[in-house]
């Protein structure tokens, strides 16, 4: 039989080894919780950026409309509005050049349309 003061030492370190081990294993599933919830908020900041760009386009829309002698805006924009217009070439695939051509608006007025309504072609 071996000394009890050879055993104890040995019984402490395999305990400490599978301490350890099952600590990084705990740690390895943290990082990939961790990897999956930064994806998330970058999808969600993604969401929150574009949400943003179509706030700023309506607030674009209203104070061209105000600007333009309007009292207030009507429940529905009508369907022959620059914009409304702007809208149905971008999503029949006309460009920047052509929207500020045709409907009379600012370049930036035009990129933001596009940039907002823009259909991507899938082939």
């Amino acid at each position: 039989m071996q000394p009890l003061w050879l055993i104890v030492p040995v019984v402490v370190l395999l305990v400490v080894m599978v301490l350890f081990a099952l600590q990084f294993r705990q740690l390895s599933r943290q990082r990939t919780e961790i990897g999956l919830l930064a994806e998330r908020i970058a999808v969600l900041e993604q969401d929150l950026a574009n949400q943003s760009l179509r706030l700023s386009a309506v607030q674009l829309v209203q104070n061209h409309a105000l600007d333009d002698g309007a009292t207030s805006l009507p429940d529905s924009q009508s369907d022959t509005s620059p914009y409304q217009q702007a809208i149905r070439m971008v999503t029949a695939g006309a460009g920047v050049e052509e929207i500020q051509r045709e409907c009379g608006l600012a370049r930036g007025e035009a990129e933001l349309i596009v940039s907002l309504y823009h259909l991507p072609r899938h082939g």
